[in-house]
């Protein structure tokens, strides 16, 4: 079953900012420290490739930008690394990631000051676990699929909430998607996962705004491999 989502602005409220600063998607938020993607390996599209990363070696931690048109199919080849967020810059070519399960801290972003000239689709093709709350978010002018499994850390399921806050498009795919919520305040989520539990959808359009059309419903959201236990839809989306 893929179930739509769609729903208009509403801003951020602060209190929900702790990891979500980079939602605004104007350039990657500032971590100790950032690799960028160029590709520049004469032999292959591993992450532990230095030469892939401008010739440092990648250090878990990082916060991951992926940029340029070279070696766009990343592989994760490194086992128990954690990274700082995912960021796709605004002129890069369509990359798919793929490889090893990370653990990201940071938000994923196709990100940018400059909407791309044509329609693009960024990829993450896999696994990710999150340990707190987590934006997702596209630009206008792109597409960006999460095609892994998402899971919290162990432990940190409650906080485990993920955010959609632009216009662009965003497709969760995976085999799995386990949170503790997902807020939909602008533009539009795909539910493509095969199994999905939640505690919470959140959809909360702008206030004064016309609704759209939600092709969604509780027992869309309540099948055999679909929880969700509290479907709040706004004080401003009407009744389905």
């Amino acid at each position: 079953m893929k179930t739509q989502v769609r729903s208009i602005f509403q801003p951020l409220q602060r209190s929900l900012l702790p990891l979500c600063a980079g939602a605004l998607l104007a350039s990657p938020p500032v971590f100790a420290a950032t690799s960028t993607w160029n590709g520049g390996s004469a032999t292959g599209n591993d992450f532990s490739d230095s030469a892939n990363w401008g010739g440092t070696a990648l250090t878990s931690g990082n916060s991951l930008v992926f940029a340029g048109l070279t070696r766009l199919t990343p592989n994760n080849d490194l086992t128990g690394l954690t990274i700082g967020g995912i960021y796709f810059d605004p002129a890069a070519g369509a990359f798919t990631l793929g490889g090893n399960a990370i653990t990201n801290t940071g938000n994923i972003l196709f990100y940018g000051n400059n909407n791309p000239s044509t329609l693009i689709t960024q990829t993450v093709n896999l696994d990710l676990v999150i340990s707190n709350s987590c934006s997702i978010n596209s630009q206008s002018n792109g597409t960006l699929v999460v095609s892994g499994t998402i899971s919290p850390y162990p432990g940190t399921y409650s906080s485990s909430a993920i955010f959609k806050d632009n216009p662009g498009h965003v497709v969760l795919s995976g085999p799995a998607l386990n949170v503790s919520a997902v807020n939909v305040r602008q533009g539009y989520i795909d539910f493509g996962a095969n199994n999905f539990y939640l505690n919470q959808l959140n959809l909360n359009p702008a206030t004064g705004m016309t609704p759209p059309t939600q092709p969604i419903s509780q027992a869309d959201l309540k099948g055999s491999t679909q929880t969700v236990t509290n479907l709040s839809l706004g004080a401003n989306l009407g009744a389905l």
